[in-house]
């Protein structure tokens, strides 16, 4: 059991002893079956040109949008038999692809954006066949604003995600368990030391749940110092996601918005708009002030 490996760790004083309990750990880790993988899922339909009354138009428009394919990592196993040791696994899989896979875990709006062509099409069907107006400008339009905009959402996530190759992240993770495995407080040293009690009343619960719960929350805990520290944050700092761009800045104040680069960007397209503007009252004035001229000389 994981508890009881933790506390024999916490226990002993004999390093070399200490060595072969956190070695037996990481051997288990790192030989988990389950190992990182991604998948490939789908939002897809199957057109019926019968239920879109044969018209060309929406059967072409559909057509391009029956399989939209984007990648997944799984993150949840519903099996009794994972033990400890693979529940953090998986934990750590996942923190992986959460703060440094380019290729998944984005917002859940981006998710929801790709699905846009499939709800469509049902929604036209079940127009066309009520005898609804179905008008194809609208619907294309509604589409390709939604992929544009997944597109910009994913773009957003990735720039908020940190490159590190798996053999770096294994590195650190090994650095932030030993940290975690010499903290570790066993739930009765705890419940002694602060007088608290554990009152639990979910059938199944036990002490591994307690070591499984710490490692995985430790584990979090340092990978958000990590990235505070690797974008040059101060804990302390308060911090959001730049508007355009979705990199992570530092909140001076509830009026900042964007990152340096972002704001050098909007203040060049601000001034080209107003230069503009001032260049079309110019070309008015010259043009009112011309025809004035010429009515005065009649």
């Amino acid at each position: 059991y994981l508890d009881q490996l933790l506390e024999e760790y916490v226990e002993s004083k004999d390093d070399k002893v200490r060595e072969e309990i956190y070695k037996k750990f990481f051997d288990r880790l790192w030989g988990s079956k389950y190992c990182l993988a991604k998948y490939k899922k789908k939002y897809q339909f199957k057109i019926n040109k019968k239920t879109l009354n044969y018209r060309e138009d929406l059967i072409e428009l559909f057509n391009k949008y029956q399989i939209i394919e984007f990648d997944y990592v799984k993150s949840s196993y519903y099996n009794k038999s994972i033990s400890s040791i693979d529940a953090i696994r998986i934990s750590i899989n996942n923190l992986y692809a959460i703060y440094f896979d380019k290729d998944v875990y984005y917002d859940k709006e981006y998710y929801k954006l790709l699905k846009v062509p499939k709800n469509e099409y049902y929604k036209t069907i079940n127009n066309l066949k009520n005898g609804n107006e179905v008008n194809f400008n609208d619907i294309r339009n509604k589409i390709d604003a939604s992929l544009k905009q997944a597109e910009i959402i994913k773009e957003k996530s990735i720039n908020r995600k940190l490159d590190l190759k798996w053999n770096e992240y294994k590195k650190l993770i090994n650095e932030f368990l030993k940290r975690i495995f010499n903290n570790f407080t066993p739930i009765y040293q705890y419940e002694q030391e602060r007088g608290w009690e554990l009152k639990v009343s979910i059938d199944g619960w036990d002490d591994d749940h307690f070591a499984v719960r710490y490692i995985c929350k430790s584990l979090s805990g340092y990978l958000k110092d990590y990235k505070r520290s690797v974008l040059g944050f101060k804990k302390t700092d308060k911090l959001k996601s730049c508007e355009v761009c979705g990199k992570i800045i530092k909140q001076t104040s509830n009026a900042k918005k964007y990152c340096e680069n972002c704001k050098s960007i909007k203040i060049k397209e601000r001034h080209k708009k107003y230069n503009a503007k001032r260049k079309t009252i110019h070309r008015n004035l010259r043009k009112s002030l011309k025809n004035s001229l010429r009515s005065r000389k009649f």
